[in-house]
């Protein structure tokens, strides 16, 4: 009886490989929305009047990603108190909030935001995607694949905060194509899935 049960599991799962299989179809890309809580900018104005001071360099910060099934709703990259602990300390996610590397870009003032080269940040974000493609980094920490960035202006006397989220993209000359899909059952063993469930 072990024996028929073994074989019948082996065969549901060739079946269902097979139907994972699809056929080749373009590769698109899924919009992501943006939300910045009050917390983010409460810190980051702490950080700015005690640290940083007029330093305006770049700050590596972490979002969390929330996957959204839905067709017509976005997934959405959240950030919070815990996104401006470094990446190394805040790398702790979920299968409901993946931490994703992003670059904050704080301006002292409206001109220096207004002058922001963002087409030139974002290609040099979708260089440091293509590197780590290249470089086999991906295949050690995915979340490397969807990097973002955020220009903002903090004018703390008047409490006012001018900002935008951006997601760099690769843009390749010809077509990306999907070659298959396989289900996560398939291709994880069932401590991986554990996991990521938890």
């Amino acid at each position: 009886h072990e024996t028929t049960r073994r074989a019948a599991g082996e065969k549901t799962r060739r079946e269902m490989a097979a139907k994972a299989e699809v056929r080749p179809r373009p590769l698109e890309l899924d919009p992501i929305a943006s939300r910045v809580e009050l917390a983010f900018w409460e810190d980051l104005r702490r950080l700015k009047l005690d640290v940083l001071g007029t330093d305006d360099s770049p700050i590596p910060i972490t979002g969390y990603y929330t996957p959204c099934t839905h067709p017509k709703m976005s997934g959405l990259l959240r950030l919070g108190r815990e996104s401006l602990v470094p990446p190394s300390a805040s790398s702790f996610g979920s299968r409901n909030s993946c931490p994703v590397p992003g670059t904050l870009i704080n301006m002292n003032n409206m001109r220096g935001l207004q002058n922001l080269d963002v087409e030139y940040l974002l290609r040099e974000e979708a260089k440091k995607i293509l590197h780590d493609i290249m470089y086999g980094k991906i295949e050690e920490d995915p979340s490397l694949l969807l990097r973002f960035l955020v220009i903002s202006f903090a004018d703390l006397k008047n409490w006012k905060i001018y900002y935008s989220v951006a997601f760099p993209s690769l843009v390749f000359k010809s077509e990306m194509t999907l070659l298959s899909l396989h289900s996560a059952s398939l291709v994880l063993s069932q401590e991986e899935v554990i996991i990521l469930c938890t």
